[in-house]
């Protein structure tokens, strides 16, 4: 059974394909400080992406926009 940052990247490998077709695609497995996560980051343009981190806590923070008026959300479940 994958735990749920496993199931996050094995998502992304599994899409990568249509993510690229929105822009530069980078997914990084974060260090362990006192939670792991994994970040995903697809830069759409030059002033514009997405990210996404979901921590092995089940929070979830997503930022997306430009870079000079981003939209950030966090998530706890």
């Amino acid at each position: 059974m994958m735990n749920l940052l496993e199931t996050v990247s094995d998502w992304v490998r599994r899409n990568i394909e249509d993510l690229n077709e929105r822009g530069e695609v980078s997914l990084v497995v974060g260090p362990k400080y006192s939670k792991s996560s994994v970040y995903l980051v697809v830069e759409i343009s030059e002033d514009r992406d997405a990210e996404l981190i979901v921590w092995d806590s089940g929070e979830i923070e997503l930022l997306y926009g430009s870079y000079s008026d981003p939209v950030q959300e966090h998530i706890e479940t």
